[in-house]
């Protein structure tokens, strides 16, 4: 994630992250006026500690979908939302992962997913994602950077980002991580 993080203006009214780590329980790493900088958000990045464990990716959306709407989290409701899953895509709790992606698209929140690993479950990662244009793996990140950028650009206006309207949660499975 470092690779997309990298490239984004990241600052209280640019593009704001907030990171969740999960196997069995999602938990939030930091939220999303925690890190205010580039460098802040990358080095944050490298503090996550690996724990082994189930891949609960539903119970995961779900914290996701709540801190999108938690105020002291810094969420702001009008702002566009935007979720990076990045797992092996063999959910643990794979019915309600697709059932939470499904509200989560109800709500207009886009999520990509990031298949990482040796047996990675195309079908899933799919069926999980916005749409199939938001699935990919850890070597097309530069397609997930052209969507992020496509998505928050104001055509009225050429070169404008609409980033203080966006806000990315980037929950990671660190059972599998590679």
């Amino acid at each position: 994630m470092t690779y997309i993080v990298k490239r984004l203006p990241i600052g209280s009214e640019d593009f704001q992250i907030a990171l969740m780590k999960y196997n069995y329980h999602p938990s939030l790493v930091f939220n999303f006026v925690e890190y205010k900088s580039v460098q802040s958000v990358t080095s944050a990045f490298h503090e996550i500690h690996i724990s082994n464990g189930p891949t609960n990716t539903g119970e995961a959306l779900q914290k996701a979908d709540e801190i999108f709407h938690d105020k002291s989290s810094g969420s702001r409701i009008s702002a566009y939302k935007y979720v990076i899953l990045i797992y092996d895509g063999l959910s643990s709790d794979r019915m309600k992962a697709l059932s939470q992606a499904k509200k989560m698209r109800e709500k207009r929140i886009k999520l990509f997913t990031v298949g990482i690993g040796n047996a990675v479950s195309h079908d899933e990662i799919v069926n999980i994602a916005f749409s199939k244009y938001y699935a990919s793996t850890h070597m097309h990140l530069d397609d997930i950077y052209n969507q992020l950028i496509q998505d928050s650009i104001d055509v009225s206006c050429p070169g404008r980002y609409l980033a203080t309207y966006a806000y990315y949660i980037i929950p990671k499975d660190f059972c599998n991580a590679s």
